[in-house]
């Protein structure tokens, strides 16, 4: 296969899969923000969560793929400083992402670890603020020059995704200890007591496990998703492709595809996991099928 059909081959495939992932990104985030919006969920801190991550991976698809489609068809090498700019300071919606991912974190570790201290002291406009917080070290590297940016971000997500591992994976054997461990409280030695408290422990460690599993199992796909960035970017440092060839240009838009597919599988992982999410989800979808099928019947 010679150079132009390798080129055309890639543009087709490239375009292919950023607009299957905009109509299911578009669709699933959706489902799940209107899901939420309509129901009591959104009162729980986890389940808000999930709504802000949503609304950012909503943003970073409606943005991204198309951006990326038309880079694929219209790429050009000089003259793109404008769009390069510009795709520099969207991709701030990534770290949106990343930091609400982070933030839902966090708040799993203390509503488990210190449970007193999250009922009494957590709430949504603190979970904000600590968002906030997080974004900070992202708005240094606009003062760097461009290697010394791309070092600290890779860094800087680097450390961000080992703290959200490293919790989870602690969070995820506590939940298992605590699945394993049955309380029993004073004053209830019969059996029937025994069994409620069984059964109250079980039910309480089994809906902890879930959610953590569910962080957990995103985590993976975090990770899946921005190796590619990682192995781009560590090429670029080490200037073993050339900026504006054909394969740096290829690079470069499958590895901002797959930063982006992440926004799409959060959902699924959501939809997956959470049986409340996903029964939610389905009346709406009955809902909207229902009022369709009425404006088209006679």
């Amino acid at each position: 296969m010679n150079r132009s059909s390798t080129v055309i081959v890639n543009t087709v495939i490239l375009c292919t899969v950023n607009i299957i992932f905009t109509f299911v990104g578009i669709f699933l985030n959706s489902v799940v923000i209107v899901s939420l919006l309509n129901s009591q969920l959104r009162r729980k801190l986890c389940y808000f969560m999930i709504l802000v991550l949503s609304c950012f991976d909503l943003a970073v698809v409606v943005v991204f793929h198309p951006l990326i489609i038309v880079l694929t068809v219209c790429w050009m090498p000089t003259g793109c400083d404008k769009v390069v700019e510009v795709w520099k300071w969207l991709q701030r919606l990534f770290t949106f992402s990343l930091t609400s991912l982070l933030t839902m974190t966090v708040e799993r570790y203390f509503a488990l670890v210190y449970p007193f201290f999250h009922h009494n002291y957590a709430t949504r406009s603190r979970l904000m603020v600590v968002f906030l917080v997080f974004q900070l070290p992202f708005g240094v590297f606009y003062f760097l020059s461009k290697d010394d940016a791309k070092k600290y971000i890779l860094l800087l997500i680097g450390a961000i995704f080992l703290v959200i591992c490293g919790i989870n994976l602690k969070l995820f054997c506590l939940s298992r200890a605590m699945r394993l461990r049955v309380d029993i409280p004073l004053g209830s030695l019969d059996n029937h007591g025994e069994r409620n408290a069984a059964s109250n422990k079980s039910k309480v460690s089994s809906a902890n496990l879930g959610k953590i599993s569910t962080c957990l199992l995103a985590v993976v796909c975090l990770f899946i998703c921005y190796c590619p960035l990682f192995v781009f970017i560590g090429l670029e440092l080490r200037n073993e492709i050339k900026k504006f060839d054909m394969y740096y240009i290829t690079m470069k838009l499958w590895a901002e595809t797959f930063l982006t597919l992440n926004s799409t599988l959060n959902c699924l992982i959501f939809f997956y996991k959470n049986s409340a999410l996903r029964r939610h989800g389905m009346n709406l979808l009955k809902k909207c099928v229902s009022c369709c099928y009425e404006r088209a019947g006679p």
